[in-house]
């Protein structure tokens, strides 16, 4: 019997791989980085040109070139080419915190080679390695269940978020589970403090005060200065406190001041409630066993309310003044003031009627106020 075996050569390059150490770049990776590595690649192939590193967002067809080491001193010259060394595996750090450069998503990133054949190019490529970035946080959709906030005997949690969560990456170090009593005790240990020399804490988000509205918070003041604040330069709402402690509040440009005065260096408990309805301002304050009714059906002109223009900013600041302040909330309701004092020492929570901002700045560091 005979056999025929037809033979041709077939141009190749060296055969390289490619790891990545933590293909997943979430909230754990703080600087963002991809941590990638070059192995088993053959420096004495014939005339092998370069080893290099190339990307691709998920969906796309084209791949782009990341990074090159070359062999020849004379292929060196662009900024993202390095000489290949004479030993050792390649490491690259990939900066991809950039949401511009990088946006979030699934991506794919492979090593290559390149050996000239002729007036041609061979390509050799490792498999790919499938990378994951994203940053965002999952977010709630919806209440969770229990809807009302207690937990009952044999009752489930349940929580709905808009992503799904991939189940080989729940554990717990992404996934806590903390909680709370409800209507704890207010506690005055903790608490942000505020400086007569500006540059306080303002919103994220703008506010808008439609309506009625209502607010409430623990203050130890030191110095004169204001407390709140809706925007900057605007007249729509503040509250300040002047040398002696008389309460001074603006709404919609008139001035209200009250005749009692409130003391410094204490804590105390203040609640201001407007009622839309009938253009009056109500407040209180309490602290140790005295109590003022600052304002009493306080009326509000009903021009002033009416003429309302709402600038570009719209955030609530807090001060310049010298105090410490905590357990901060907005309400989007007219709240008696002697039914809110009532509740002065319970913290809130999620369920309580018509709360729009809750701030307990019970942090204890950092610049940031969690609502």
């Amino acid at each position: 019997d005979k056999c025929v075996l037809n033979v041709h050569f077939k141009p190749s390059s060296s055969a390289v791989d490619l790891a990545i150490t933590e293909p997943v770049l979430n909230t754990d990776n703080k600087t963002g980085e991809l941590q990638l590595k070059l192995s088993n690649f053959d420096r004495q192939f014939k005339n092998l040109k370069n080893v290099g590193v190339q990307y691709r967002f998920s969906g796309n067809t084209q791949w782009t070139d990341l990074h090159t080491w070359v062999t020849d001193k004379s292929d060196s010259l662009n900024t993202s080419y390095d000489m290949l060394p004479a030993t050792g595996d390649l490491r690259l750090a990939v900066d991809m915190s950039s949401d511009l450069s990088y946006p979030e998503g699934n991506y794919e990133f492979r090593g290559f080679t390149t050996t000239p054949y002729g007036t041609d190019l061979v390509h050799v490529y490792s498999a790919p390695v499938a990378v994951i970035k994203d940053m965002t946080r999952p977010r709630n959709l919806f209440t969770p269940s229990p809807s009302n906030g207690i937990l009952g005997y044999g009752d489930e949690l349940a929580v709905e978020f808009n992503e799904d969560i991939v189940p080989g990456y729940v554990g717990d170090k992404n996934v806590i589970v903390t909680a709370k009593l409800n209507q704890q005790t207010v506690s005055h240990e903790v608490a942000a403090h505020l400086s007569r020399r500006g540059g306080g804490a303002h919103t994220e988000n703008p506010i808008f005060l439609n309506g009625d509205f209502s607010t409430d918070f623990w203050l130890n003041r030191e110095t004169m200065g204001t407390v709140l604040q809706l925007g900057v330069g605007t007249n729509v709402f503040s509250l300040s406190f002047d040398d002696e402690g008389h309460a001074h509040v603006h709404v919609a440009g008139a001035e209200l001041v009250s005749h009692a005065t409130v003391p410094t260096d204490v804590w105390t408990y203040c609640v201001l409630s407007y009622k839309a309805s009938d253009h009056t301002l109500n407040m209180l304050a309490q602290w140790d066993t005295s109590s003022e009714r600052l304002f009493e059906n306080e009326p509000v002109s009903q021009t002033s309310t009416e003429a309302i223009h709402y600038s570009d900013d719209n955030r609530l600041y807090l001060g310049p003044v010298t105090a410490k302040i905590h357990d901060l909330s907005l309400f989007s309701i007219y709240r008696d003031v002697h039914e809110a004092e009532a509740t002065k020492y319970q913290s809130k929570d999620n369920y309580v009627y018509g709360l729009v901002n809750y701030w307990p700045m019970n942090e204890g560091h950092g610049s940031t106020i969690a609502d």
